[in-house]
């Protein structure tokens, strides 16, 4: 019953909105409003209100109350009056009045004033219980919009309709209006700092072994030569921004049984023996790319024990990739042994202080069987692990240029040359990897720009969360904002008092504002 009430009562509504003009005999005097910088006229005998951040409101009777005028100069532009009403305003109203708001009609065109402007009518039931009517109106003006809001009790319509009719009709500016109006002083202020992403340009690194394209202002890691050879590049400001290469990690044993075997061993011989590398190497439960990530965290223990005596690489070189998932994953275009299990190039998330995402391959390698004291003891190696990875909220902007750094590095001739001394094997491997190199970064593009927008939206609410954001977008312009969380709440209540109060919180409605990247942080 109380939906077919709310439809009855939008069609009255509709039916009731023809407007009404002040009479010629009504005596209509100025009304000037310094504050916002415009004048109109009312009938003789009423009084006015200031309200900092809320507007000029004609009382048609006991100031406080029904009926009442409203006019407000707005500081910003509406590209579309009529969505502004229809779902900006409609929506504020729904907030504030809940289930006590009980009749809304839009009207594309309202006669106000010789006007036709776009509004709409509300009927909502105060606290008091008593009925109460609302027409808000908008007119889109050269010289800044306006904004009218009449309120009143049934009996009190053409009276007050006279009002708002002379405040249209004889609104007039005095000047520019100043371009931001200051909330009312119990509300906190909207203070916005940019979210954009600076993506600093690339310059050439070049070494004695290879050359590269990198950020301005990065740091970059080596450790190993040839076969070995590694590389972590980073942003000392933002180190999750990174890309890096593997030609090589070892070892890896299969299970937590095999290592506890060569623990076992090493103990039996006095704790110092051949075996004690093993007895403390990451475990791969797995060849599979999963498996390998999830060992990853080992392996960075491992290499902090060994590192200082110089039986692995820097520790500081493997990048910090913690709870990995794997998202989604593509078959990769790299040339692989036959002992590799599982070739692929993959989206992936972690944390490492903030929630990160990146495009990684790896190459896990199937070695062959070793009985050692009845487990397999062979040790696993994995091959052409690289990619990149950044912050989930700055993928976006970043992947052109990560994904630009990773395809630009190539291997000197000089020390390719070198590796003729070395061995053949070598040799052909070095000069795979340029190949390798540029097949991997078409192929991560390929996977990024395929990669699933489903995807995208549960890492931006993860990313939101996880950092105590709620997001928000504005209606008017599109732009989209991050605030701490339980900020929407207390700007719902005031929004009237807002200079900007055309924001909304996302849901599940408007979740395509977590396709775009934010525009704007709300700071305190």
């Amino acid at each position: 019953m109380k939906r077919l009430f709310c439809i009855m009562l939008a069609t009255a509504l509709l039916v009731c909105a023809t407007g009404v003009t002040a009479s010629a005999g009504d005596t209509l005097v100025d009304v000037r409003c310094d504050e916002q910088r415009y004048s109109t006229k009312m009938p003789a005998g009423l009084s006015t209100t200031w309200q900092e951040g809320n507007g000029l409101r004609i009382w048609g009777g006991e100031p406080g109350y029904v009926p009442n005028v409203l006019i407000w100069r707005r500081s910003t532009r509406l590209s579309d009056p009529a969505a502004y009403i229809s779902k900006t305003y409609t929506n504020h109203m729904k907030d504030t009045y809940g289930d006590s708001l009980v009749g809304i009609a839009l009207h594309e065109y309202y006669p106000a004033g010789g006007k036709q402007l776009p509004g709409a009518s509300y009927i909502y039931k105060a606290a008091s219980g008593a009925t109460i009517n609302q027409i808000h109106l908008v007119e889109v003006r050269e010289d800044g919009d306006v904004e009218y809001d009449a309120r009143f009790l049934n009996d009190e319509r053409d009276a007050t309709l006279a009002i708002l009719d002379a405040a249209v009709r004889y609104y007039q500016p005095n000047g520019a209006l100043q371009p931001t109006a200051t909330p009312a002083p119990n509300i906190p202020k909207i203070s916005v700092t940019p979210a954009s992403v600076t993506v600093p340009a690339l310059r050439d690194y070049v070494d004695s072994r290879f050359s590269m394209k990198l950020p301005q202002g990065w740091k970059i890691m080596t450790q190993g030569e040839h076969m070995s050879f590694c590389f972590k590049a980073w942003d000392p400001a933002s180190p999750n921004r990174s890309v890096f290469m593997f030609m090589k990690l070892e070892p890896f044993l299969k299970s937590q049984d095999a290592r506890r075997t060569y623990q076992r061993v090493d103990e039996s011989l006095g704790g110092n023996s051949m075996y004690q590398l093993f007895a403390n190497a990451p475990v791969m439960e797995t060849r599979t790319l999963q498996g390998f990530l999830n060992s990853l965290p080992e392996a960075i223990a491992f290499c902090e024990k060994y590192y200082p005596s110089g039986l692995t690489i820097d520790p500081d070189v493997l990048p910090r990739l913690l709870n990995v998932e794997v998202l989604e994953k593509t078959p990769s275009p790299l040339p692989a042994p036959a002992e590799c299990q599982e070739n692929v190039i993959a989206r992936i998330t972690f944390e490492n202080g903030q929630p990160c995402e990146g495009l990684i391959t790896a190459q896990p390698l199937e070695s062959l069987y070793y009985d050692f004291y009845g487990v397999d003891g062979a040790p696993c190696t994995v091959r052409m692990f690289m990619g990149f990875t950044a912050p989930v909220s700055e993928m976006q902007a970043l992947e052109p240029v990560l994904s630009e750094c990773l395809g630009s590095f190539a291997f000197n001739q000089s020390y390719v040359n070198q590796a003729v001394g070395i061995s053949n094997d070598e040799t052909k491997a070095l000069l795979a990897q340029a190949s390798a190199m540029q097949a991997a970064h078409d192929a991560m593009v390929d996977a990024w720009y395929a990669r699933e927008t489903a995807h995208d939206i549960t890492l931006q609410k993860w990313s939101d969360s996880f950092m105590g954001y709620e997001r928000l977008y504005d209606n008017v312009t599109g732009e989209v904002y991050l605030a701490d969380a339980g900020f929407y709440f207390t700007y719902r209540l005031h929004r009237g008092l807002y200079s900007n109060d055309h924001l909304q919180i996302v849901d599940e409605n408007t979740e395509q504002y977590y396709l775009q990247p934010a525009d704007y942080y709300i700071t305190k």
